[in-house]
């Protein structure tokens, strides 16, 4: 560890590079968002049309999801936001603890455990929807959020936060109370807030931590598949320059032969495109 560039005393990372040297799937997560809040802003100053459209595009609306299809919004629907409080809590949420669980699972597994909070908080939310016979779309990023919370609150459950940024309390028991609120809120038919996704990513969040022997295990099963990927990808170019390297010395052994007039206009273009497809 102590060999990698950021920890060395003469480092003096600079720019994009320097951004992205800590928890870049945090910060990645953090950009996806506020990308997409700016561009639901610049497409309504457009047109309130094309806003409106684009979120029931990408908001989760669990009978398009079932009867139309449209599973992207299982997981744009995270990345919308309805209100400046809605996403400043979730962006601080993901920022205070998603580089906890980055720093522990690394970037890869927080992208991967990320992705299976948004999922089980949209299934979450679609199920009772489905069962209540409610109409109403879902966005942001509160699910995936709170699968965030429970998880390093298993881990940590002593760490102290400021609750309000003035009350200290212990992080499982801020947990513990948010998931309560969300229980009792689920049970009130006129909250416009999707508690049922909350408890959804709570859920997966409380699995992986009891149970993430088989997360760590899915994390190394994505990394060994691309990892097979790259070695596919490589030998195939070995194989691809091999067999290119062979008719460049074809076509040379021509022109020694028979002079460069010899060539007909395929084998000219051949030989000039060779050049900058092989790797010296």
């Amino acid at each position: 560890m102590s060999e990698r560039d950021y920890f060395r005393h003469d480092y003096e990372g600079r720019g994009v590079s320097a951004f992205w040297a800590f928890h870049r799937a945090t910060k990645g997560l953090l950009v996806a968002i506020l990308a997409m809040t700016v561009l639901l802003l610049l497409v309504r100053s457009v047109s309130r049309t094309a806003h409106v459209a684009l979120v029931r595009a990408l908001a989760l609306d669990p009978y398009a999801v079932i009867e139309e299809f449209k599973l992207w919004q299982l997981v744009t629907g995270a990345l919308l936001h309805g209100g400046l409080f809605h996403l400043l809590f979730n962006a601080l949420g993901l920022w205070f603890f998603g580089r906890t669980v980055e720093d522990r699972l690394g970037p890869r597994r927080m992208l991967l455990f990320c992705l299976g909070a948004t999922l089980c908080a949209s299934f979450a939310y679609i199920a009772w929807s489905l069962a209540r016979q409610t109409v109403t779309p879902m966005l942001g990023f509160s699910g995936a959020l709170m699968g965030i919370l429970v998880l390093v609150a298993v881990w940590y459950p002593n760490t102290s936060v400021l609750l309000f940024f003035v009350i200290p309390v212990r992080l499982w028991v801020l947990v513990v109370v948010l998931i309560g609120m969300d229980v009792l809120m689920t049970l009130q038919a006129d909250s416009d807030v999707a508690h049922t996704a909350h408890l959804g990513g709570a859920l997966f969040g409380w699995i992986t931590a009891r149970h993430g022997g088989w997360f760590a295990r899915l994390g190394a099963l994505w990394a060994s598949g691309a990892a097979r990927a790259r070695r596919t990808r490589e030998r195939h170019r070995e194989r691809e320059e091999v067999d290119l390297r062979s008719e460049v010395d074809r076509i040379l052994d021509k022109v020694n032969r028979e002079g460069l007039g010899s060539l007909n206009d395929k084998e000219k273009r051949f030989l000039k495109d060779a050049g900058s497809r092989l790797r010296p």
